[in-house]
């Protein structure tokens, strides 16, 4: 499960899971006007459909009858829900995270970015 997938799907015995990720939005906006004259940014990122443990894990629940499908075509539907027709995956959550740690992005502040190639 992603966290912006949890705000746009009700999934059934996920309601924790998915009334936390609203919060995050407001927190990051009140923690960088709190921090702002610190000169401290604060964001988030809001990944989509990401290969790791825990999408094989939880797929099938996102996935009209996904149980019916192995866990290899879960994975290509998903990749087939991005703009790009692939899946995310680690890696390119951590590169935006490290863009957001450098100094290239000290004007973005108070902002929670998806990543999901463009699924939303």
């Amino acid at each position: 499960m992603s966290s912006n997938t949890a705000k746009g799907f009700s999934v059934p015995k996920h309601s924790l899971y998915s009334g936390s990720n609203g919060v995050i939005k407001s927190f990051v906006h009140v923690f960088a006007k709190n921090c702002g004259d610190k000169k401290i940014t604060v964001n988030a990122v809001a990944p989509g459909g990401t290969v790791t443990d825990m999408f094989h894990e939880v797929s099938q629940h996102y996935i009209p009858k996904g149980d019916k499908y192995t866990a290899e075509e879960r994975q290509q539907m998903a990749a087939q829900a991005s703009l790009l027709h692939r899946n995310g995956y680690s890696e390119d959550i951590a590169r935006v995270v490290a863009f957001l740690a450098s100094t290239e992005a000290e004007w973005i502040n108070g902002k929670v970015i998806t990543l999901d190639g463009g699924a939303a």
